[in-house]
């Protein structure tokens, strides 16, 4: 046993360990005393005494006796003089040689019999264990080593690879992604990192331009300033010291050594000066002289004529006439200055002159010129030669860039190392799609029980747990589940189901299964920089270590490790090769799903390629120039191998296109193309085997190009031939100038189309707008209860409103709103339900929602993923549902409907973050403004005034479409099908593209197709610029539509300086139908809705004299058409849509000049009605325009609303304006004429028209009653000198009988008659007459008939009230100003008089005004503002309520003595219009005010009527005590127009 004394004792200290006591004496510890059984005090003394002893003899031993040690004679033998152990077995030990050898048995020392770590190395003796003396099979000698298993084997290897296995002495530890590699020394192997692409493989001494600074040199090369080597390796090729190339070029050195003048240079050479000198050389001059003399005269003539070029410049002519030549050749007498003998003096300047002309000059003369010139030169006064040539210092260098050459010293195979990524990774994946058993990924199942619907699945390898997430999906159905019932260890188990709860197996829809562990994430690539791991000493390894800088790796037959050269990190793709009997090669690897037939290879300069032959041994492979060509061996190892791999690290200089092919079958081939990869995005399609040459189908080669991911595309001169659709799914920008493309076959030519990458979202909460947000009581009625909560209301034009009210004694004195419903409109009346059903508020304050809810999700896997990066400010989303455009045909009981469908502009988005392990999230958008129109048409609705619903409620599953801001553009080209194809028919477009953002096409000429030119569907910001479009056909029967640029739902597309050329319609808009079920498709919802904010500009065309070349269909909104023009048409422009703006264009030699019009059915019953209410047909606005038609110039049919402004019309024959079922508002000068233009066109005679014609239109005649309104201070010329009729006279203004139609003149009307023109208007009696403005005709040319029938058949002057009417040039005028009532209702006196009743008197206030009796008539854009005084007697409160137009305003209670109310309105044409209301309380003199501004928006009422409340312009309403007399006194009521119009 083993004492831990204490340390540093005492003289006497003790110590007691196991029941011992010990005494430290100065020098040891002595045992002094004990509590054992021996009774001994002493133990030590005891032994002491014994050792000590002088008694015992040599060979005793000492021993314990039982109570005591003695020395006794030693029994075991071996020397002294005790008993010898006899020979003989004595069990485990043999003794012989008399006791002196004793052998231990074998078999008796076994590792059970040993103790551990009791055989160390101090007890073997050296050279004791021999080979002798280990027991293995085999034989053992210098070139075998002891294996594992207990044999002697030889060594492997040599003459190759070195191969070994079983390697037991590694080190402990290992790290993670590194390499057995051999050291540099060649002696050992160690640890290092994986080689890296990322690193530079040149060889040391590699010198290469270094573009950065000096000081950020790589670590492995050095400045080649002449400074010492920094390696040995660097030393032993370039000496002692680096070359010193700073300031110095390079010269590339011959074959030869140690020559050091140039030419022949050896390396390291050096020579040359930076200083320039020139070769010193002379010249002789010898001494001459020059004579010369001359003389001579000649004549010469001179003649000039020609024309000038054209004039660009606009000038002016001064003129003085006393009439006017107008368009046409027609004569208009000026009226600006009536004289009484019929003329009138007219000078000035013209305008400038904007069409090119030119002028014609001649010019001739003669003239005679002598000229005499004589001379001699001096003499030289010098001769002999002089030297030439000098030198310069520094002025013999080129123009330079300086960089660092520097050089390699430490060679290099790869950065090693890296960052690591962690993904989240499945650990099973199945599809199921039969009821029988089967395996996936990582799982397997079971057959489906039909009886439960159950399929039971078991994972390859159990989960640690059960909290994995398994993740399913069904296809086809959104509402076809996998339900997850339970779930173990080893597996889960799943239900099948269909929407209603039934069974529905596997068989039917088959689903998707993805489960993922507890911890889905793992870690990926990285690696480590922290040394390597070096170990020497491998007994057990080959004898040779391979050669330096080798590694180890497992050899192919994955059964020992072998020393290999480090691969290439150039290598980018291997391929197995095998075959198709003789036919083709057959090839599996990168870039293929399965296995390919003679494939075309895509391979990049640089790289290195391994092509492995499995086909048998009879198909050699080779690499070829061309098809049955020479091989091609640069950079290939093994080129025509029967079996084995062929290994190729592809030359810079290796040509574009190659090929292989077998040698011994020349069908086995295939093409391999090596493009230009340049910046790393640019390819040529030449590059790609495209030739261009018209003959050769380059279809092919040209997907090639696109399929190879490059963005910028070229297209050399050339002409290609296509046989079929180029698709292209992502960004490409092609640049095709010279280059001709022909298509042979009825296919698109290029279909751009990125909608499989837009994101479709449902909302999560319904889209509303005119949310009530405040009301006020209007009549608190009867018989209510004394509170009520949630209570229903009616009326309005909203849903879903309910209020919470207080009453006294059955009267509603308190009303808050409850559920604000939605759809409402300020100044609605609405009743609340309940009681006497006769209490009343209006609605004060209403909101428009900006915000989009959609349900989102953060798994990719979601088909409603969604991520920040998808959506940012400033990005177009379009919202559609199943609801049906309000403008659009409702196809009766069709399932495929023309669905609502409009953009917006995103303001911010936010999402919030999900709660794990949830990953659904909730995305808002804010937008920069509402959505223009939510209410649609009822989908089920079939037929008549259909139902009018709220579009993006959630009923009619609303969705948002977020496209994916990829860009595209096309410069240059021409485009053609082949001829030949009309009646085919062929009806492809010849350009097409879907979803992308920013497109643009520019400088394409279309020359040849069947259908659109340019197809354009659900795109935002595209550009068509400077393209000509032409012969395209037009034949509908055959689904040929003709269209040169036709646009589907896009949004802010730009059209600039395009033409186009008989073609259907040059440019269209058009909206798309579709049935709506999980079938649709993301293009389907794109190319529906509206087609909004698009511009035309600059565009010239002529049509195919069947339609109009500029046409927009009832789906486009905001659209604008200037500075077009057309020449040669059916019809100029057809206009249908919303808010459409054709200005500053012109129309010559067509039929039509604008035909504005809603398209519609012919029975307001029929299944196919289009517009639904007046406010969503067609509305538009025509400024600065001239039409030139042989027909109508201007036809406008069933429109909202139609703005006319400074237009010049000229006609080939009577009618130039034709109305049906409309208002008309005529701004600014409008000069409607009947022209011959200028004799080359005979006026064509009509019979019983005018040259204004107004009729009804069919169905819509119940919508819109006819009519014209001459805003004030504009001014209507009418001139008809040159029509002509038939057998019935004609009128200035022409309307059809059954209709109400109507004439507003507050302007001045001039007329020009002519002998054909009997009327100023019809004779019908549903005609009104009114405004105050001027009307007057020329007294000249008239019908003989016209003086006493100028209105028709009646002489009722009344019929034309309110109009200055007079003749001009007679000697007698027609005045009726004096005949007309000085208003429309009443006299309005100076002061309103107003007794207060104690409860609110409705109308007690009635101010009517001229300018506002037709408010109902009113176009846009007018602004009308009325002021009044309110007096009230001091001390008093009255409440006031105003209205205009029926429609309630603002409401206000007020104790000042003296208010003034001044209320302005912009009016609209249509939706809402915006009242600003300015009051002032108090006396304003006196300065005692109080002044407080309001802007409110309203709803103009509909159904104005002429009653004062309806039609007058204000009323008020009061509620004052009994007794309090209230005055109000008109300041002023006017109405002006704004220059522009308001929406």
């Amino acid at each position: 046993m083993a004492i831990n004394f204490p340390d540093s004792p005492s003289n006497g200290d003790q110590y007691v360990v196991a029941g011992n006591t010990y005494t430290w004496n100065g020098a040891s510890w002595d045992a002094t005393g004990s509590a054992g059984s021996s009774g001994s005090a002493n133990i030590e003394n005891d032994i002491d005494n014994h050792l000590n002893t002088s008694s015992a003899n040599t060979g005793e031993v000492l021993s314990w006796n039982g109570s005591d040690y003695d020395w006794v004679a030693d029994q075991t033998g071996g020397g002294g003089s005790g008993n010898s152990l006899s020979d003989g077995d004595k069990g485990d030990i043999t003794v012989s040689n008399s006791g002196a050898t004793w052998s231990i048995d074998d078999g008796v020392v076994n590792a059970a019999a040993l103790a551990a770590d009791s055989v160390t190395t101090d007890k073997i003796l050296n050279n004791s264990v021999t080979v002798s003396k280990i027991s293995a099979t085999g034989t053992p000698s210098s070139s075998t080593y002891l294996r594992g298993d207990g044999s002697w084997s030889a060594v492997s290897g040599g003459g190759g690879s070195s191969t070994f296995i079983g390697l037991t002495d590694t080190p402990s530890s290992f790290t993670a992604d590194k390499w057995l590699k051999v050291n540099s020394a060649a002696n050992a192997l160690e640890f290092v990192d994986a080689p890296s692409s990322g690193g530079s493989s040149d060889p040391v001494g590699t010198i290469v331009a270094w573009s950065g600074a000096s000081s950020t040199i790589p670590s492995e090369y050095q400045l080649c300033d002449g400074a010492a080597a920094q390696t040995i390796e660097l030393q032993a090729i370039t000496g002692a010291n680096v070359p010193d190339l700073r300031d110095r070029f390079i010269v590339g050195a011959s074959d030869s050594t140690g020559d050091t003048s140039y030419p022949g240079l050896s390396p390291g050479g050096t020579g040359g000066s930076a200083d320039a000198t020139l070769v010193s050389h002379s010249h002789t001059i010898n001494n001459h002289t020059h004579s010369f003399s001359g003389s001579g005269s000649d004549t010469v003539s001179i003649s000039v004529s020609g024309t000038t070029g054209n004039q660009s410049q606009n000038h002016t002519h001064v003129f003085g006439a006393n009439t006017y030549s107008g368009q046409g050749g027609s004569n208009f007498q000026a009226m600006d200055n009536p004289q009484s003998n019929g003329g009138g003096q007219k000078t000035g300047t013209t305008s400038g002159i904007s069409q090119d002309h030119n002028h014609s000059f001649s010019a001739s003369g003669s003239g005679t010129a002598s000229i005499t010139i004589s001379g001699t030169t001096g003499n030289p006064s010098d001769t002999g030669t002089n030297t030439q040539g000098s030198s310069a210092t520094n002025a013999n260098l080129p123009p330079y860039y300086s960089l660092c050459y520097i050089v390699k010293h430490t060679a290099t195979s790869g950065s090693g190392g890296g960052s690591s990524t962690t993904i989240i990774s499945p650990v099973a994946y199945a599809v199921v799609g039969t009821n029988s058993a089967g395996s996936g990924t990582g799982m397997s199942w079971g057959a489906y029980d039909s009886s439960t619907g159950q399929v039971v699945f078991t994972f390859a390898t159990a989960q640690p747990d059960t909290d994995y997430y398994v993740h399913t999906n069904r296809e086809h159905f959104a509402t076809h589940n996998i339900e997850v019932l339970s779930k173990s260890t080893t597996g889960f188990t799943t239900k099948w189901t269909n929407s209603d709860t039934s069974l529905l197996p596997p068989g039917t829809f088959k689903g998707v299964l993805i489960v993922y562990a507890s911890t889905p994430t793992k870690t990926v690539g990285g690696g480590s920089n922290s040394g390597s791991s070096t170990f020497t000493g491998l007994t057990d390894t080959p004898s040779s270590l391979g050669t330096a800088g080798q590694v180890a790796a497992v050899n192919s037959g994955g059964t020992a490790l072998e020393f290999i050269d480090v691969p290439s990190s150039a290598t980018t793709s291997e391929w197995s090769i095998t075959s198709n009997g003789s036919s083709d090669y057959r090839f599996t690897g990168p870039g293929f799903d399965g296995t390919e037939n003679d494939p075309t290879i895509y391979l990049v300069r640089g790289q290195q390629y391994k092509f492995t032959n499995n086909s048998g041994g009879s198909h050699p492979f080779q690499i070829r120039t061309a098809i049955d060509g020479t091989a091609y061996n640069d950079g290939i190892t093994n080129n025509g191998l029967s079996s084995g791999t062929l290994t190729w690290d592809i030359q810079m200089d290796a040509p574009n296109i190659l090929y292989y092919q077998c040698t011994s079958h020349s069908g086995m081939v295939g093409k391999i193309l090596i493009p230009n990869l340049g910046d790393g995005d640019n390819v040529s399609v030449q590059d790609f085997g495209a030739v261009g040459n018209g003959v050769v189908d380059d279809t092919t080669a040209i997907q090639s190009a696109i399929d190879s991911g490059a963005k910028h595309l070229t297209f050399p001169s050339g002409t290609y031939k296509l046989s079929s659709t180029i698709n292209i799914t992502s960004e490409l920008h092609v640049s095709a100038k010279g280059a001709k493309f022909v298509q042979t076959e009825n296919s698109t030519m290029f279909n751009f189309n990125v909608t499989s990458s837009a994101n479709v979202y449902s909302l999560s909460s319904s889209y509303h707008i005119g949310i009530p947000t405040a009301v006020t009581i209007a009549a608190g009625g009867s018989g209510y209860a004394a509170t009520g909560t949630n209570v229903a209301t009616t009326g309005g034009s909203g849903i879903e409103l309910t209020v919470d009210f207080t009453s006294t004694d059955g009267v509603i004195d308190g009303v808050t709103i409850n559920t604000a419903g939605h759809g409402y409109a300020v100044g609605d009346t609405i009743t609340i339900t309940g009681g006497g059903g006769n209490a009343t508020f209006t609605i004060t304050s209403a909101i428009k929602s900006d915000t989009l809810t959609l349900s989102t999700n953060t798994d990719p896997l979601q088909p409603n993923y969604f991520a920040s990066s998808m959506l940012k400010a400033g990005d177009a989303i379009k919202i559609t549902s199943k609801a049906v455009d309000r403008c659009q045909r409702d196809n009766g009981s069709s399932s495929s409907l023309y669905r609502v469908g409009e953009w917006a502009i995103v303001k911010s988005v936010t999402t919030t973050t999900p709660t794990a392990p949830s990953t659904v999230t909730t995305t808002t958008i804010t937008l920069t403004i509402p959505f223009k129109e939510v209410k649609g048409v009822n989908p089920t609705s079939s037929g008549g005034e259909e139902s009018i619903v709220n579009s993006y409620d959630l009923t009619y599953e609303p969705k948002v479409i977020v496209l994916p801001r990829t860009s595209m553009s096309w410069v240059g080209g021409e485009l053609a099908f082949e001829e030949g194809h009309d009646s085919t028919p062929w009806s492809k477009p010849v350009l097409k593209c879907s979803g992308y953002t920013n497109p643009k096409f520019s400088e394409i000429v279309i020359t040849r197709g069947y259908q659109h030119g340019i197809s354009l569907t659900g795109t935002v910001h595209t550009i068509i610029k400077d393209c000509s479009i032409s012969n395209l056909t037009n034949n509908t029967s055959q689904s040929q539509y003709g269209y040169g640029v036709a646009t589907a739902g896009t949004f802010k597309t730009l059209v600039d300086g395009c033409t186009f050329a008989n073609t259907r319609h040059g440019f269209t808009t058009s909206s798309r139908s579709y049935q709506w079920n999980n079938s649709t498709t993301i293009s389907q919802y794109l190319g529906g809705g509206r087609d909004q904010s698009g511009m035309v500009v600059n565009c010239h065309g002529d049509g195919n004299n069947d339609n109009s070349v500029f046409d927009t269909h009832m789906c486009a909104q905001d659209y604008v058409f200037n500075n077009c023009v057309v020449d040669g048409a059916e019809s100029g422009f057809a206009i249908r849509g919303r808010n459409v703006t054709v200005s500053n264009c012109k129309t010559f030699n067509v039929n039509r000049g604008i035909l504005a019009h809603t398209e519609y059915a012919n029975s307001a019953t029929d299944s196919d009605a289009w517009a639904n209410d007046k406010n969503h047909m067609t509305s538009v606005r025509i400024n600065d325009c001239e039409f030139n038609a042989y027909n109508y110039p201007m036809h406008m049919k069933a429109l909202t609303s139609c703005d006319i402004t400074d237009v010049v019309a000229n006609a080939g024959q009577a009618i130039v304006l034709f109305v049906e079922g409309c208002k008309v508002n005529l701004h600014g000068t409008n000069t409607f004429a009947v022209s011959n233009f200028h004799g080359t066109h005979d006026v064509n005679p009509v019979n019983d028209k005018g040259m204004i014609t107004v009729t009804g239109s069919g169905s819509l005649a119940s919508y819109i009653d006819p009519g014209i309104f001459v805003s004030p201070g504009s001014h209507l010329r009418l001139d008809g000198a040159l029509a002509t009729s038939g057998s019935n006279d004609l009128s200035i203004f022409h309307f059809n009988s059954g209709y109400s139609h109507s004439i507003v003149n507050d302007g001045k009307i001039s007329i020009k008659l002519s002998t054909a023109i009997r009327y100023i208007r019809n004779a019908v009696d549903n005609c009104t007459f009114s405004g105050q403005g001027e009307l007057m005709w020329e007294s000249t040319n008239k019908h003989s008939s016209f003086a006493t029938n100028f209105i028709g058949t009646s002489t009722d002057t009344t019929k034309w009230a309110y109009i200055d009417a007079y003749e001009i040039g007679d000697d007698i005028r027609h005045y009726w100003k004096d005949k007309r009532p000085k208003t429309v209702f009443s006299n309005v006196p100076e002061k309103l008089t107003f007794n207060g009743a104690g409860v609110k008197v409705d109308n007690a206030f009635i101010l009517p005004s001229q300018h506002m009796r037709w408010a109902n008539q009113l176009t846009g854009g007018e602004v009308v503002k009325h002021r009044f005084n309110i007096d009230q007697p001091d001390n008093t409160t009255a409440t006031y309520e105003i209205r205009l137009c029926g429609g309630y305003v603002h409401d206000w209670s007020s104790s000042a003595g003296r208010q003034e109310v001044e209320i302005t309105a912009i009016m609209p044409a249509y939706r809402t219009q915006t009242i600003y209301i300015r009051i002032i309380e108090g006396d304003q003199a006196a300065g005692d005010t109080n002044v407080y501004a309001i802007v409110k928006d309203k709803t103009i009422a509909g159904g104005f009527n002429s009653n004062a409340q309806e039609a007058g312009a204000v009323t008020l309403s009061v509620t004052a005590g009994s007794g309090i007399t209230i005055t109000l006194a008109p300041i002023e009521t006017t109405v002006s127009r704004l220059s522009i119009n308001v929406p």
